[in-house]
């Protein structure tokens, strides 16, 4: 009987152990997931605001669109990352909000050198938008909850952050004063 106790408690800690592994397995790559969204979603944002600032000549910040310019390959090598750890579809709206990213710094440079046919506006919103998706559906997935409620969330997030934006530059403080908006992604 002693035996039989010892085989069932040995097989039980074998099992618990085996158990315990699987889930110490799933915290490290949701830790993981996390970490590589947070990343990204911050090369992203610190990115933007260097393009935002080198579009608006701000004069504090000469040289925005060498920082921006020089953040480009982290940019990618952290989209890269959530190749790696994330989902696919967080990868899919990722790469569309690098892209309008890219884009929206294509139109700044084309307007800096030419001076016409301003369509940065519209680049900006369309980098707000990706990024709002982007952003809502890698929390739904890092919290769970529902896609209406993350992207409800994200969209007032950025709402008040643009808000801000707005009455900062009223009030004559650049937009680099007020923030980077490296914070959001924490």
């Amino acid at each position: 009987m002693s035996a039989l106790f010892t085989f069932v408690m040995f097989l039980l800690g074998f099992i618990t152990y085996r158990w315990q592994k699987g889930e110490d397995r799933k915290l490290q790559v949701q830790n993981e997931k996390r970490e590589s969204y947070r990343n990204y979603f911050a090369t992203a944002s610190e990115f933007f605001s260097h393009l935002r600032n080198a579009y608006y000549d701000i004069s504090e910040d000469q040289d925005a669109m060498k920082r921006a310019e020089a953040l480009m390959s982290n940019l990618y090598r952290d989209q890269e990352d959530i190749a790696f750890f994330g989902s696919k579809e967080v990868l899919t709206e990722c790469k569309k909000y690098t892209k309008s990213l890219t884009e929206y710094r294509k139109e700044i440079l084309r307007y800096k050198k030419n001076g016409e046919n301003d369509r940065t506006g519209k680049k900006m919103e369309e980098v707000n938008d990706y990024r709002n998706k982007a952003f809502a559906l890698a929390r739904k997935e890092i919290l769970g909850g529902s896609k209406e409620e993350s992207e409800q969330v994200i969209n007032e997030l950025f709402e008040q952050y643009e808000n801000k934006k707005k009455n900062s530059s009223k009030d004559g403080v650049s937009s680099n004063q007020s923030g980077n908006g490296k914070d959001l992604a924490k």
